[in-house]
């Protein structure tokens, strides 16, 4: 679990409303794996990757209502050196994800440009983002989402999202996902392998 840096240490709150991020929930818990292994989210993701998947991992991503912080430009490949650039992350949404609550905004195309990323100095760990000026803030679409609905970003896509200063937290769940060929070194400080959660033949007429 990751925790709001503002907030950790504010006991009038309750512990849900400080948590910013939490991890691995897929890898531990059968309710989790199994909507991580759904006909419907695979399918969708074997439309853009192929029919041999694997989970990397997957991430919710709370922000919670008034203090959730913003999230920098940057793309998912940063924080995954040790893979090629192709993982897939659906990214579902559990609350309505709206503009007033920090829903996340992608910049199209950028998944084919050379986006240059630095270390971000800040209070939030392992933190990396787009060098300063490279990203075109007109470039930007806002991705406005109901609860239950995803979207799917290619690892290299850049995006963001503002804090939450509304009155309506905005969980999201990212699950990721990478072609079963790909090369991918598991990063020393993850905690579990990636799975196979689909293989076949893709059938052809």
């Amino acid at each position: 679990i990751h925790w709001e840096p503002r907030v950790k240490n504010d006991s009038t709150l309750s512990r849900r409303d400080m948590i910013r991020v939490v991890f691995h929930l897929a890898h531990t818990h059968s309710y989790f794996w199994e909507l991580a292994t759904r006909d419907a989210i695979l399918d969708a993701v074997e439309n853009l990757i192929g029919p041999q998947i694997k989970l990397y991992s997957d991430q919710m991503f709370v922000k919670p209502a008034h203090h959730g912080t913003e999230v920098p430009y940057h793309h998912d490949s940063a924080y995954w050196p040790f893979a090629d650039p192709g993982l897939v992350s659906c990214w579902l949404a559990i609350d309505d994800s709206t503009i007033d609550n920090g829903c996340v905004c992608y910049v199209p195309g950028s998944h084919l440009e050379d986006i240059p990323h630095q270390h971000i100095d800040t209070d939030l760990p392992n933190r990396t983002g787009a060098v300063p000026g490279v990203i075109d803030p007109s470039r930007e679409v806002p991705v406005q989402l109901e609860a239950g609905s995803a979207c799917i970003h290619h690892s290299l896509t850049v995006h963001r999202s503002a804090a939450n200063r509304s009155g309506r937290s905005r969980r999201g769940w990212a699950l990721i996902y990478y072609p079963a060929g790909m090369r991918f070194e598991k990063p020393r400080s993850a905690p579990y392998d990636p799975v196979l959660v689909r293989t076949r033949s893709r059938i052809t007429t």
